[in-house]
């Protein structure tokens, strides 16, 4: 509460960290790797198997069902990239909701074209602005392994399904890797070059 000069310890859920990608977690164990707190009391710690909330600036934390692959919250809303089977590879089948902040009553929401299926997931919000990435494996085959980009401009209500910004195909194919947002909403998208050893 003073920019960081000191720090307290506060009371962690009973989790452990998820070390890497979504099929890390060991079966059966519930395992976090984000945390966002909406307020100084109300926080979410999610990943591939555990969904938890605090209403209390995290002195106690309540179980929740299901997990989430990424959490962001603003404007009262809070929204949640989740998918429904623990590993799921060769991919996942991504699902996005909304929620008022500190509750787990999630909403779906429909998101126009085919079902989002990616091997991971980025969302990010900026004011009402939110995006949220599917990336697919630049490494699985020879199809294409463009993101599905997908836009919001009214808290995660309604999306824009987008073709990936990178672009090409073949051996000129670039695609999504990572997202990053402005304070104003802008987005920027860093590419890659889908070939050994590619350059971003």
């Amino acid at each position: 509460t003073d920019g960081g000069r000191s720090w307290v310890g506060i009371p962690a859920p009973k989790a452990e960290l998820e070390p890497t990608g979504q099929s890390s977690c060991v079966p059966g164990r519930p395992c976090v790797r984000g945390l966002r707190f909406a307020d100084p009391e109300v926080g979410y710690a999610y990943g591939s198997t555990a969904l938890y909330l605090t209403t209390d600036g995290g002195a106690t934390w309540t179980t929740e069902p299901g997990q989430a692959d990424a959490i962001e919250v603003g404007d009262g809303t809070a929204l949640r990239i989740s998918h429904d089977t623990q590993g799921c590879p060769p991919g996942c089948t991504y699902q996005l909701s909304t929620a008022p902040v500190g509750s787990v009553d999630w909403t779906p929401v429909t998101v126009p074209g085919s079902p989002l299926l990616g091997n991971s997931a980025q969302l990010l919000r900026a004011g009402h602005h939110a995006y949220a990435a599917i990336y697919e494996n630049p490494a699985g085959g020879a199809g294409s392994a463009h993101a599905t980009l997908l836009t919001s401009t009214d808290d995660g209500r309604h999306w824009t399904v987008r073709p990936d910004p990178c672009g090409g195909s073949g051996d000129r194919e670039a695609d999504s890797a990572q997202l990053a947002v402005g304070p104003d909403g802008s987005l920027t998208v860093l590419c890659r070059q889908r070939v050994a050893g590619g350059t971003a």
